[in-house]
């Protein structure tokens, strides 16, 4: 083999590590969400043809395992919130990106969510460094604006 045979990367190594790392950033996300007292599942459902319904399921054929997740956002996070004695719930939809932008298609999925009153919000996590070290960040799905996921918010 010569060296731009060595250095060749077939497409679906690429996707494969592509989709590892999404799935890890998912679970990082998620753990962050928990550390911060958000109450946190994975949402199943999706927005198809106008319409909201349970998300297709996807099979693997070679580890004949059915995959979950294939929902718009990727988890449904919910939060507790007491004002003088009247209980208030927070639901939020957060959609974790490595790439921390969504798509056209996705942009239209949130206006629908958002037009509908699923969700309160929808965030997008992304991956960041503050004071030298790797968190997960939050913005706005549609206003690009950063949000603070914190006890109190």
């Amino acid at each position: 083999m010569n060296s731009t045979e060595e250095l060749k990367v077939t497409r679906s190594e690429k996707g494969r590590k592509a989709r590892k790392k999404g799935v890890s950033f998912e679970l990082e996300t998620r753990k962050d969400l928990m550390a911060k007292g958000w109450v946190v599942t994975k949402f199943d459902n999706d927005v198809i043809n106008g319409e909201l319904k349970q998300a297709k399921k996807s099979f693997n054929p070679f580890t004949k395992r059915i995959g979950v997740g294939n929902g718009f956002p990727d988890f449904l996070t919910m939060r507790v919130m007491k004002d003088d004695g009247v209980i208030n719930y927070r639901v939020y939809g957060v959609e974790s990106k490595k790439a921390k932008y969504l798509d056209s298609e996705e942009k239209e999925k949130v206006r629908w969510l958002l037009k509908n009153n699923i969700f309160e919000k929808i965030l997008v996590a992304y991956p960041g460094i503050v004071d030298g070290k790797k968190t997960v960040l939050y913005k706005g799905a549609l206003t690009n604006e950063p949000v603070l996921m914190h006890e109190g918010y």
